[in-house]
């Protein structure tokens, strides 16, 4: 009988240890789980930074300021498409065999959130949301398919694809296919 009095304290130190464990693995995993996700926030590859970076930052072509609308509809990949032929896509020609196929994964593009770190961007782009800034150039986020990078522009005299190639050199301008309005 001394040995039950025994017992039972040890079992139930045992089994509270045991619950303590476990309520502390519980509460590490969420603190994990959360600092993780506030990491991944900013959903923008470094490459995409790169390239507005590169096309719209300091020493690119254009003076103005440019404006990232971060809620451009995502129908105009299906509106630049719709104007591929045999030959290619506006003023850009299928001479490469791979220019084809990186259309064709245009089409499974996900988009996410569209979080994007503003300290990484150059001081001539400014994020806005909504409604686009007229007479100024206004883009999209840009699509990154292996060497090709999809922007989308628009402006208050046209809409169009601008289409860039990485010569591992830099970016460089390909070719554009205008949706609608006038250069």
């Amino acid at each position: 009988m001394k040995f039950r009095g025994i017992i039972k304290p040890k079992v139930k130190n045992v089994t509270d240890s045991f619950k303590s464990v476990i309520i502390t693995l519980i509460l590490l995993f969420f603190f994990f789980q959360t600092h993780a996700q506030e990491d991944n926030k900013y959903n923008w590859t470094v490459e995409q930074y790169e390239f507005v970076n590169q096309v719209y930052g300091e020493n690119s072509k254009y003076s103005k300021k440019v404006y990232l609308n971060t809620e451009i509809s995502k129908d105009w990949i299906n509106e630049f498409l719709y104007d591929r032929n045999e030959n290619g896509i506006g003023t850009c020609s299928f001479e490469e065999s791979s220019f084809g196929v990186e259309l064709d994964r245009l089409k499974e593009i996900k988009f996410g959130d569209n979080c994007i770190d503003k300290k990484k961007l150059p001081k001539k782009v400014t994020l806005i949301k909504g409604t686009s800034k007229k007479n100024h150039l206004n883009i999209s986020q840009p699509i990154i398919i292996n060497h090709y990078a999809f922007v989308y522009t628009l402006t208050s005299s046209y809409e169009a694809v601008e289409i860039y190639i990485n010569d591992h050199s830099g970016w460089k301008f390909k070719c554009f296919s205008l949706l609608s309005g006038e250069l």
